[in-house]
């Protein structure tokens, strides 16, 4: 008996390990992926940052799964950072037999507390029919919880973790510096379990390896290359540059020129100095006017080594983009009749302490063996220049804007008419230089504005100035550096004369420049060192001949010094005095020839399918444009494949300008591919459209529930015939262009841009079901209809149609598929959907499998978890006599493969009544069956939020009008706009209130459009009679304090008046009894019947 029951024993443990791999292998859980296998060699950070060899991460596992076989969870890598073959990223999957009930927790550690070497992204999400994701944020982790709360499902789900680059702001300091580790965990937690179980852990190593490149300093004002000598005894700067990363994804990439403060826990930098350099402490100070600890002194003295002490966490950070470390001083003797080389005698170090990720102090220490040199030139040298042609002295010049455009209008708002600059990069101090400024005939210019700067403009604190206006006047002076120099006579300036009190070796203003592209306004150029030429564009020439389009207007500007600006001259072989010149031409524009520009701007927060609010497209302030606005535009909104516009989200943050925001007309429309297409349009409304603000215009997407991972293009183009843009000009020839997108417009249509839009469909078998009313342009899971009309492509506005799709995103073969679709029957307070014909299909991004049938019952089907409803019921379309009767759908597909689509299965059906159903919803009863019960169904049942559901909607449009006979017997019919009303039908009371019932009522509503003379007689309702709705449902005239319906649509009030004068009756029209007819018939003498007239004179006595 024991030996029985010992060999059942090991049958039975035979039996599990045999049930559990193939309930591993029947869910598809072990995914067919190539593992990303783990270098073989890796590089760790010593304490002197050199190699120190292999690490010990390869053994690391990748991969790790339940004790059930059930769930996996695997890595494409496991390490990240500054190390050999780091990937770019690495890919977490969990990959799982999710039984409803069951719940899962992944902890994916950060790599820091702030930044670090990966960033952890958002994951995929699980559709809401199966359950839910949700990603929860702590000090030092990211936890997804992902419930399976309503149907089990086979499903991977990812999550990236992104490598971090150099450029990213970090913690100052870091605390990761070196080998580190992060663990993931896991815990599985089933409906029957009291607590969660702890699934075997992965490891994750990071590696951070702070490096860094410094170069010999080397003297930048004057600058070294073009200056290779200079004079003893006068201040010159000089900059040192560490150039250290932060080491957390390579050695080389986004250098800080300074101390990295992300690794610095305190640095000394050691530089012996030329023999006879002094170091100006103060100056070097102002120079470099850190904000932070650093200090650059000499504690010895002439010709003694600088040291620069940056203590923990002071220096910058490669996104900062500081320069390095400037040092003011100079070489401490005389000038010589030959060059002489001053070069330092030791090296420079750098000595750098950091603690590493385990809490060890450790140094990172750099020599340098470029020893600094510099030279002092020959004092029998005379030429300012080492070089000739004036490369030592230098001016720049630009005009209003960049594109050198100048706008003829008044009045103008221009500030600034050309931007100037000038720079001494010679050895030697000038204290006689002289800038000159010629200004052309046309330019109404009467100030400058001069530049100060105590670091770049070193000593500069005054101007003296020479004016000569354009009637011949002489105006001078002297005005503070920084200060405005200002036309007393009013005529402008044609020559400016600048003698700047000094201009220091290496002086120099910014290189001019404007800061903008508009041509009529730069006032935010201001404040920037170099010169300013105000002034505006003048109407007429000195010689009173007119500015106009396409004149050319030549501004210059030239340097010089005159008792040391000299080169020497081959020719004449002698010294002669030079000057540098440079100059602008700007044209005359006219507000025609302005140009606006934008550009897209896409916002996404969401990318998984059925996403109602998963972002927005936009346009965005322009670069380029000569003009901010542009005159009524019409956008094009080509949507990305798989989405559709929300409507009911609306366009988000409308355009504005000078406090006026309209509202554009929105519509959609299908262009040829597929795409939904957005028109918006501010055609008609006299709005001049804001190109200089932010992301505008904004019109939020629904991702379509049956929409497959990928990433999908969008663009939008605009239509401006009356504004130019610089934006491209669409090539309407082009092999790739598509019409359709535009309605078919062919010229004045420009590129705004475009973008992409991601799609993450779960990996999961799932069904999607979605429709379309008389509104919709394409299906949704929201559907709309208009009980009167359609704006689609409907030829019968009671159309509405629904979409059936199978998706199959799970890693193995679904098979034995069965997709239940109950139609609406309506009820009390609904509607009901009635099928036409059969069920067709769409295989647009999709197909239908071998063996797929459709079958049709006029019994709905009982959907239950708990069994397959019975298809006894069901038969195919040839034996289907009356489609109006069928109430549910079955769709059969015997096999699926994985990553692969089935459908679009199309229901067409009418609402019959959809004349009287506004306000009516109504949504789409469905359930996929997977195998029987294999998998527990997805059943979406009526009402539930993620059911697909279409709505009705109405509006009647009530207007009003008066009419009377003016003093020449002519009929007048005068519309009153300000009484036009709008009801939502089966909701809105039309009342009396809403209209005048009073002729003092009616003056105080309409004012002068009510003639003086005239009595109001009567208050008639005239309906539509001519309106045709769905179905065939009759018109109708609106009646008082009544709700809204259909056939109230297009009822007049008409206020008929009398003249209080005039001794005749109004024409009252048909209806009355003073009309055409019998007003004739008296003056023919016709005899009238009596009982008629009575009757008639008491309705047009009570005014009916």
């Amino acid at each position: 008996m024991r030996g029985r029951r010992l060999i059942a024993a090991l049958l039975a443990v035979v039996m599990t390990a045999m049930l559990g791999f193939f309930t591993y292998a029947a869910y598809g859980v072990q995914p067919d992926h190539d593992v990303a296998q783990p270098s073989q060699s890796r590089t760790a950070v010593a304490a002197d940052g050199t190699d120190t060899g292999d690490g010990d991460g390869d053994d690391d596992a990748l991969s790790a799964s339940s004790a059930d076989g059930k769930a996996k969870l695997y890595l494409s890598a496991n390490r990240i950072g500054n190390v050999a073959d780091a990937p770019s990223g690495i890919t977490l999957t969990l990959a799982v037999v999710g039984e409803a009930g069951t719940s899962y927790t992944v902890t994916i550690p950060k790599s820091s507390s702030y930044a670090g070497t990966y960033t952890i992204g958002p994951g995929d999400d699980l559709p809401a029919d199966i359950g839910t994701v949700t990603r929860t944020e702590t000090a030092d982790a990211v936890v997804f919880s992902i419930d399976f709360k309503t149907a089990s499902a086979s499903v991977e789900l990812s999550v990236n973790l992104t490598a971090i680059n150099n450029y990213t702001s970090q913690s100052v300091p870091m605390t990761i510096i070196g080998e580190s580790t992060r663990t993931i965990k896991w815990t599985c937690r089933k409906k029957t379990m009291t607590q969660a179980e702890q699934m075997p852990p992965l490891t994750i190593r990071q590696y951070v390896k702070p490096a860094m490149s410094p170069k010999t300093p080397v003297r930048t004002s004057p600058d070294q290359g073009s200056v290779p000598a200079v004079n003893g005894k006068t201040d010159y700067t000089y900059r040192f540059d560490v150039n250290e990363v932060d080491g957390v994804h390579d050695d080389t990439s986004y250098a800080s020129a300074q101390v990295n403060a992300t690794v610095n826990y305190g640095t000394t930098i050691t530089i012996p100095t030329p023999p006879h350099f002094v170091l100006n402490t103060d100056a070097t100070a102002a120079k470099n006017a850190f904000d932070d600890a650093t200090t650059i002194s000499q504690p010895g003295g002439e010709g003694h080594d600088i040291i620069i002490t940056v203590p923990k966490g002071s220096g910058a950070q490669g996104y900062q983009g500081k320069p390095g470390y400037y040092l003011v001083g100079r070489i401490n003797a005389a000038n010589t009749t030959a060059t002489q080389t001053f070069t330092a005698s030791g090296d420079i170090t750098i000595d750098q302490t950091y603690v590493d990720a385990q809490g060890v102090t450790r140094h990172l220490r750099k020599t340098l063996l470029d020893d600094w040199s510099e030279q002092l030139r020959s004092s029998d040298q005379k030429g300012l220049c080492p070089v000739a042609n004036g490369q030592c002295l230098k001016v720049t010049i630009a005009g209003n804007n960049t594109d050198n455009d100048i706008l003829l209008t008044d009045p103008s708002h221009l500030t600034t008419l050309v931007f100037g600059g000038f720079a001494n990069n010679s050895p030697e101090d000038l204290e006689d230089a002289v800038i000159t400024m010629d200004v052309p005939s046309g330019f109404d210019a009467t100030a400058i504005v001069t530049p100060v700067s105590a670091t770049d403009l070193k000593g500069l604190t005054s101007y003296r100035y020479e004016l000569t206006l354009a009637d011949g006047t002489q105006e001078s002076g002297t005005v503070a550096a920084g200060g405005t120099i200002t036309c007393v006579k009013d005529s402008p300036i044609r020559t400016a004369k600048l003698y700047p009190n000094l201009l220091a070796a290496g002086a120099h203003t910014a290189d001019a420049s404007s800061c903008t592209t508009l041509a009529d306004d730069n006032a935010n150029c201001a404040g920037r060192v170099m010169l300013y030429l105000q002034g505006t564009l003048a109407a007429k020439y000195d010689d009173g001949a007119p500015v106009k389009r396409g004149d050319d207007l030549i501004t210059s500007i030239s340097l010089t010094d005159p008792e040391k600006a000299f080169q020497w001259d081959a020719d004449s072989r002698r010294f002669v005095q030079f000057s540098v010149k440079a100059s602008v031409t700007q044209q005359v524009i006219v507000p025609s020839q302005l140009r606006a520009a934008l550009q897209p701007f896409g916002w996404q927060n969401g990318k998984e399918p059925g996403n109602l609010e998963s972002g927005y497209l936009s346009v965005y302030q322009g670069y380029g444009g000569t003009t901010p606005t542009i005159y009524e535009p019409e956008f094009y909104y080509v949507l990305p494949t798989g989405t559709v516009y929300n409507r009911q989200k609306g366009l988000t943050s409308l355009n504005s300008n000078n406090g006026k925001s309209p509202s554009p007309k929105v519509s959609e429309f299908q262009a040829s591919d597929g795409r939904e297409v957005v028109k918006i349009s501010y055609r008609g409304t006299g709005y001049w459209f804001n190109c200089n603000e932010g992301a505008n215009t904004q019109a939020w997407l629904s991702i379509l529930g049956n929409a497959t991972t990928g990433v999908y293009p969008y663009s939008i183009y605009v239509y401006s015939p009356t504004t130019p843009m610089t934006n491209r000009k669409v090539d309407t020839s082009a092999a790739s262009w598509n019409p359709t997108w535009v309605e078919g417009r062919t010229a004045d249509l420009y590129e705004v841009g475009g973008g992409s839009w991601s799609v993450n469909a779960a990996r999961i078998l799932m069904s999607t079901t979605q429709v379309q009313g008389n509104l919709d342009v394409m299906f949704s899971r929201n559907g709309e209809s208009n009980d009167i009309a359609a704006t689609n492509t409907f030829r019968d506005a009671r159309e509405m149609n629904i979409e059936v799709v199978i998706n199959n995103g799970s890693s193995i073969v679904q098979r034995n598929l069965q997709q239940f679709v109950n139609l609406p029957d309506g009820g009390d307070d609904g509607f009901g959907i009635r099928l036409t014909g059969p069920v067709t299909t769409a295989t647009d991004r999709s197909v239908v499998p071998d063996g797929t049938t459709v079958t049709y019952s006029t019994a709905p089907a009982t959907l239950s978890a708990r069994a397959v409803p019975d298809t006894t019921s069901y038969v195919d379309a040839v034996h289907v006599t009356d489609w109006t009767a069928i109430r549910s759908v079955l769709i059969t597909v015997p096999q699926l493969s994985s990553n692969t689509v089935a459908g679009h299965f199309i229901l067409h059906g009418i609402d019959p009544t959809l004349a009287v159903d506004a306000g009516k919803s109504e949504s789409v009863e469905s359930g996929l069956y997977i195998s029987g019960l294999q998998l527990t169904p997805l059943i979406y049942r009526a009402g539930d939020e993620r059911a697909p559901t279409i709505t009705v909607s109405g509006k009647s449009t009530i207007t009003a009008q008066l009419a009377y006979v003016d003093a020449s017997g002519t009929e007048r019919v005068v519309p009153l706009e300000n009484l036009t009303r709008h009801y939502r039908n089966n909701q809105d009371v039309f009342t009396k209130s809403d209209f005048p019932q009073t002729l003092s009522e009616l003056k105080a509503k309409e004012g002068d459009l009510v003639p003086a003379g005239y009595n109001l007689e009567s208050i008639r309702i005239v309906g539509d009679t001519t309106a045709r709705y769905p179905g065939g449902y009759p018109a109708g005239t609106a009646q008082w304090d009544t709700t809204a319906r259909y056939d109230y649509n297009g009822s007049v009030v008409r206020y008929e008046l009398l003249s209080t004068a005039a001794p005749h009756m109004p024409i009252t029209g048909t209806d009355g009894f003073w009309n055409v007819f019998t007003l004739s018939a008296l003056l023919a003498g016709m005899t009238l019947i009596p009982g008629w007239y009575v009757f008639s004179g008491l309705r047009r006595r009570h005014g009916r």
